[in-house]
């Protein structure tokens, strides 16, 4: 007796859950064999089972369940959070779900190979990231002359490269945000990318940084916003590119860069221990000349010309 109470009772249970309806489904919400699975985080909306957020989900086939897509809100008030789109994460800190590394979005919100990863004839690269497979890795059509900017998931043209003034829908460009197509007679096509008003070029990523007084955004990601032109000595102080040692430097127009006043500390140039200091850091304003300190081979005072070693 107590064998077929048990039967009974299972078979009970088994036919509540197979009485679930599954997405796409019709569903009544005031009879509980049409009510919708929860495992599937589905609602029923209209008569028909869908995702409790259309806007944000969608079915996932393989995974039988609703799936937040790349840049939706995962968070769930309780239990687990929502489950993302394949190769996507629910970041903890925003609550969304994020491609992984090497993945970027599509423009239905799935997450594709992006640049620097593996690709081959089953994973194919982000188009929309004007990507190819190159060496069986995702790369810009032409890694000489494009740049891919990470925050931005693109490749760009870089500064003093040819472009064209009608380039068409998958093709690379200059980067609106610090440069533009101009005329330049010594470009093959007649054009090349040059930095906008207020850019100076930063010579060895050819890329466009912002001057001095520049506004900028106090952000480490690069490729969302400029840098300030950190080979002048300028960083990003209050929204605004300045010098980074100011008071002892000011904006020296003659130089380009932020340079030391009179009377301040600067590096006497020596290529073999340091190379890049008195050209990038420590150099004098125009008009000055860095006079060695106390017989020092490497530190000096910025003076006039006519002043002797101190």
């Amino acid at each position: 007796m107590r064998g077929l109470l048990f039967a009974v009772v299972v078979l009970g249970v088994g036919s509540f859950a197979e009485g679930y309806v599954s997405h796409g489904e019709a569903c009544d919400q005031s009879l509980p064999a049409t009510s919708c699975n929860p495992s599937q985080d589905i609602a029923c909306r209209g008569g028909f089972c869908e995702c409790i957020n259309t806007d944000d989900m969608e079915f996932d086939l393989d995974r039988q369940r609703c799936v937040v897509l790349a840049g939706g809100s995962c968070y769930k008030s309780s239990g687990v959070n929502y489950a993302c789109v394949t190769s996507a994460n629910c970041q903890y800190s925003s609550k969304q779900c994020v491609c992984q590394y090497q993945k970027s979005p599509t423009q239905e919100r799935h997450c594709a190979a992006s640049h620097g990863a593996v690709c081959n004839a089953t994973i194919e690269c982000n188009s929309e990231d004007l990507l190819v497979c190159a060496f069986d890795r995702c790369r810009c059509p032409n890694p000489i002359n494009h740049v891919f900017k990470e925050g931005r998931n693109r490749c760009f043209i870089k500064v003093g490269a040819a472009c064209s003034l009608n380039p068409g829908p998958n093709s690379v460009t200059c980067d609106p945000e610090e440069n533009e197509c101009r005329a330049d007679l010594q470009s093959p096509t007649g054009y090349s990318c040059q930095c906008l008003s207020g850019f100076h070029i930063e010579h060895l990523e050819r890329q466009c940084v912002r001057g001095y007084l520049q506004d900028c955004k106090d952000s480490n990601d690069e490729d969302i916003h400029p840098p300030c032109d950190y080979v002048g000595g300028l960083h990003c102080y209050q929204r605004r590119c300045q010098c980074y040692l100011s008071p002892d430097q000011a904006w020296d127009p003659a130089q380009l860069a932020c340079a030391m006043l009179e009377g301040r500390g600067c590096a006497l140039e020596d290529k073999q221990l340091y190379p890049w200091l008195d050209e990038y850091f420590f150099r004098c304003f125009t008009g000055l000349e860095c006079i060695p300190f106390n017989g020092h081979k490497y530190e000096g005072i910025c003076r006039r010309p006519a002043t002797t070693e101190i």
